[in-house]
């Protein structure tokens, strides 16, 4: 072989020896997971010993433990989550601690287990949105499991700021006078949840007589205006401090807009 002018030193390591399954792997104590054969369920539990975060082994996980929820954003006031569930797919069973709003974006056919609880069946309708007492009534401790083709897909609403003060301490909030495009759709006790739709092509104004509004797009579309100007989707969410008046343009011919609006009431 010709030279390269240089001079190498080549260092060879030689394999540790394998332990023999009298010895174990550690010194003679065996590791956990190492079940010292090959068969299925000792190399899933090698690798699950090896790899996987110990906290996704609880029975019971927090929400922002929970791989299908992504918190999307964050402030004193509320913390958002997207979650999305793929088809046959079973979240890790999580718990809900604070009054939320769920927000869906797809027709499917759910099954939820609380924990401790036979499992049921559940339809969502795309549009639809729920409130959740956790932190008012009692925590929600459950999973769910997608039984239909579509992803199913929601936004789930925490509001932390609503427990920050005891109930006798909370400010009592009147119904604000509003106009139209506002359609109040549901009221409880820490929201209310109003509608705004504006077709394409077409504009509108509207007064948001709200101190704290969290403004969730339902519906997207390239729009002009208060927003700025840009494309919104499907789970954007905007967080806005009033109040204020709203300026909308949807641009093109093709897409309507429609947005929920929640009045946060402490």
């Amino acid at each position: 072989m010709p030279s390269l002018g240089i001079e190498v030193d080549v260092l060879i390591q030689l394999p540790s020896p394998v332990p023999s399954p009298a010895e174990g792997c550690c010194n003679g104590i065996t590791c956990p997971g190492n079940l010292q054969d090959s068969s299925a369920a000792a190399i899933a539990a090698d690798f699950a010993a090896q790899y996987v975060d110990a906290g996704m082994l609880k029975d019971i996980v927090e929400i922002y433990e929970e791989p299908r929820h992504w918190m999307t954003f964050s402030n004193e006031h509320l913390r958002v989550f997207r979650v999305e569930n793929a088809p046959g797919d079973t979240t890790l069973t999580h718990i809900h601690r604070v009054d939320s709003l769920y927000f869906f974006f797809s027709e499917s056919q759910v099954q939820g287990t609380k924990w401790k609880e036979e499992p049921k069946d559940d339809v969502l309708q795309d549009g639809e949105v729920r409130y959740g007492d956790h932190g008012t009534s009692c925590t929600l401790i459950h999973k769910i499991h997608n039984k239909s083709r579509p992803v199913m897909m929601c936004l789930d609403v925490e509001f932390a700021g609503f427990h920050q003060e005891p109930p006798a301490k909370r400010p009592k909030m009147e119904p604000p006078s509003i106009s139209p495009p506002l359609k109040l759709i549901k009221e409880r006790p820490a929201v209310r949840v109003y509608t705004i739709d504006v077709a394409a092509g077409s504009s509108c104004s509207c007064a948001l007589p709200f101190a704290k509004v969290l403004l969730v797009v339902h519906r997207g579309a390239r729009i002009r205006g208060t927003l700025g100007e840009c494309f919104v989707k499907a789970g954007d969410v905007f967080f806005r401090e009033g109040p204020e008046e709203m300026k909308l343009e949807v641009l093109g011919s093709r897409r309507d807009l429609r947005l929920w609006v929640v009045e946060l009431l402490y």
